[in-house]
């Protein structure tokens, strides 16, 4: 009996052992709490939008950053434009002079044949060129243009971001030989801007051109419409008031060029008469 009620008493003494309690940690400021684990940035600029998103980051050192990193960027699509370019030049190879000039009894490559000729090989490189003709108001940084003459300018873009800008003058092309006007306004104006797209092409490719084999610009019996008749026909073509007069500007140049076997005209010629008809229907 002794035992067993000291027994109950020994139980009940270990039952009611105080447990020792491990407080946990308190944190009275908000900096000492541990951050959040966050994953690496992938990239610069990544890293820059991180510490932009810090409060504690100073702004003004962000900005600086955010222009170190752009100019980076710019030297990188400068070099990058610059490689394509040596590319695209290394590959383009000599054009055929494909067509006579009755004026000055001379051959010549035409713009259809340098364009044909030379777009695969340029664009496989990501390089791109559109033209445009001067603005005084938006193109301040190119020196004034002479009175009467024609500015055709030339941006060629690569796909790295960079763009840069050419541009060539030439006098209005409305007169012959003998100084007699032979052109409309827009006539000459039209073959003045296929004259200066010609060599603003081939000044930026570094294009060469060279005798063709066998003198008559082309296979199969195919020869080339004149530049300046050429040049007459879009122009007619560009300047319909209605699509009757339309297409019988198309018929005469398209018959032209039929006789001669001129495809690259005749795709010239297509490209002006739908451009044409929808500047038309576009009317109100």
């Amino acid at each position: 009996m002794t035992a067993t009620k000291e027994k109950s008493m020994s139980d009940v003494q270990q039952a009611e052992e105080p447990k020792v309690l491990v407080p946990e940690p308190s944190y009275s400021k908000r900096s000492d709490v541990p951050a959040p684990l966050q994953a690496a940035p992938a990239n610069l600029m990544q890293a820059l939008a991180v510490a932009a998103s810090d409060p504690r980051m100073d702004v003004a050192k962000v900005k600086e950053l955010f222009a170190m990193h752009r100019e980076l960027q710019d030297r990188e699509a400068v070099q990058a434009f610059a490689d394509a370019m040596a590319r695209a030049q290394s590959g383009i190879q000599p054009i055929a002079k494909d067509r006579r000039n009755e004026h000055t009894k001379s051959w010549y490559a035409t713009l259809a044949a340098i364009v044909d000729e030379i777009t695969p090989v340029y664009t496989a490189e990501g390089l791109a060129i559109s033209f445009d003709t001067f603005n005084p108001e938006r193109d301040k940084e190119l020196p004034p243009i002479e009175k009467g003459w024609v500015r055709v300018i030339a941006i060629v873009s690569h796909r790295g971001g960079h763009a840069r800008k050419y541009h060539l003058d030439g006098p209005l092309d409305d007169a012959g030989k003998d100084g007699t006007k032979n052109k409309t306004g827009i006539q000459a104006m039209g073959s003045t801007v296929s004259y200066l797209r010609r060599y603003l092409v081939c000044m930026i490719f570094n294009v060469a051109t060279a005798d063709d084999d066998d003198g008559n610009g082309g296979s199969n019996g195919e020869r080339r419409m004149d530049e300046k008749k050429l040049a007459d026909h879009l122009a007619n073509i560009d300047a319909a008031a209605d699509e009757a007069g339309l297409m019988k500007a198309f018929g005469l140049a398209w018959n032209a060029a039929e006789d001669l076997k001129d495809k690259s005209a005749q795709r010239l010629l297509i490209q002006h008469r739908d451009a044409r008809k929808k500047a038309l229907k576009g009317r109100p």
